[in-house]
């Protein structure tokens, strides 16, 4: 059924109830064999009625999946929600291809035990999209050096969109400490000069 021309959704859906975890290979070997469109999507969507049963399956063809099929994997992984962070997602945190960088880091931000060290690999990451969900996450738990991290690549040029910069921002001013205070007041306030009082920088998304 899943190899056939058109898809009978309705018999495919009840088999699938039917053979539950057992059917998860058959699925994965019929998006191996699909090109990408609508027909990737139905079958995605078949993988995904399965629920958390379905991570481990998922996880594990990670590790022979081609690129396009491994975003979508990994995407899929996000929303499975297993209870332990898949370790076969890890390598892809530095895969040359950013969008895939950008799925793993979703996935692995997700769980306490991977958070951290996802974040730093992510806000050091060379995609400006990647290092958007790196300061986007830190906005919700930003460690000492994360923030070290976000100062140094917001004031080496790093960052250039505004809205990320406003995101590092708002992430390091969750540290509530003496280095974010001094460090948002540098970029808030303009230096008093001799006869001019201290004053707002220039309306912008980071002031």
């Amino acid at each position: 059924l899943l190899a056939a021309p058109r898809l009978d959704n309705a018999a495919i859906r009840r088999l699938i109830a039917h053979q539950c975890p057992a059917a998860i290979p058959a699925i994965l070997a019929a998006l191996d064999a699909c090109p990408e469109g609508s027909r990737t999507e139905r079958l995605m969507s078949y993988l995904l009625s399965l629920g958390p049963d379905a991570a481990p399956f998922v996880a594990e063809h990670l590790t022979r999946a081609a690129a396009p099929l491994a975003r979508e994997l990994l995407a899929a992984l996000v929303k499975l929600a297993a209870p332990m962070p898949p370790v076969e997602a890890g390598p892809y945190l530095t895969h040359f291809d950013a969008t895939l960088r950008r799925e793993a880091a979703r996935l692995l931000l997700g769980y306490e035990s991977t958070r951290e060290t996802t974040l730093l690999t992510v806000l050091r990451d060379a995609d400006e999209r990647v290092v958007y969900i790196g300061l986007l996450a830190a906005a919700t738990g930003c460690s000492a050096e994360a923030a070290t991290v976000i100062r140094r690549r917001i004031e080496d040029g790093d960052v250039t969109d505004a809205s990320a910069r406003a995101a590092g921002i708002r992430a390091v001013a969750t540290r509530r400490d003496d280095a974010a205070l001094e460090w948002v007041l540098g970029h808030a306030i303009m230096p008093s000069s001799l006869l001019r009082r201290a004053r707002l920088a220039p309306a912008s998304t980071e002031l």
